[in-house]
């Protein structure tokens, strides 16, 4: 099980290993996160390079992780804010957010794994870019409940209003593909 009470960080990219030159992305955080790594027992992950070049693959094979339903607070911010009128630091995201699939154990979201990620990270023109290539990730039967926050703090504790609930019951999703995110 992996359990981090607090994670702080800044996301940056840059292009050198000491990140000089670093291009800021923003801030992620959360109060804490449960995970538990192959909660069923019967898969395998391998990470490696890729075979002619640097990069990490990492193969799933029968895989699962799964989330115990407890709430946490889940947010990602910009210290420079943005335009002429929002200039301070703000931060959007989930307060309170659950996620479970009612399956073994009871109250934990699953989620099956497999097939290979894949992760590289170039640059080009002075901009820089991570490509994640994704395995087939399938969950099935998951019931989630986003409390979603606005605030001027990352971990809400100012008092703003909620901006809604999204809850999204029996959800069965399977996603593959690649995304590429870039700083601007």
């Amino acid at each position: 099980m992996v359990h981090p009470l607090v994670t702080d960080a800044t996301v940056a990219l840059g292009t050198t290993k000491d990140l000089a030159g670093t291009q800021v992305m923003g801030t992620f955080y959360n109060d804490q996160f449960a995970l538990i790594v192959n909660s069923l027992g019967t898969g395998s992950m391998t990470i490696g390079a890729h075979a002619a070049s640097q990069g990490v693959e990492i193969g799933f094979s029968n895989f699962y992780l799964a989330i115990p339903g407890t709430p946490i607070i889940v947010s990602w911010g910009d210290s420079g804010g943005f335009g002429a009128t929002y200039t301070s630091a703000g931060y959007v995201g989930v307060k309170g957010f659950t996620a479970a699939d009612g399956g073994y154990p009871p109250n934990v979201m699953t989620i099956a794994l497999s097939g290979t990620q894949q992760i590289d990270v170039g640059t080009s023109g002075g901009v820089t870019a991570i490509n994640v290539g994704l395995p087939t990730t399938t969950i099935v039967n998951a019931n989630i409940t986003a409390p979603l926050a606005l605030g001027a703090v990352k971990d809400f504790s100012d008092g703003q209003p909620l901006l809604g609930t999204l809850y999204a019951g029996g959800l069965n999703a399977t996603t593959t593909g690649s995304f590429i995110i870039t700083s601007h």
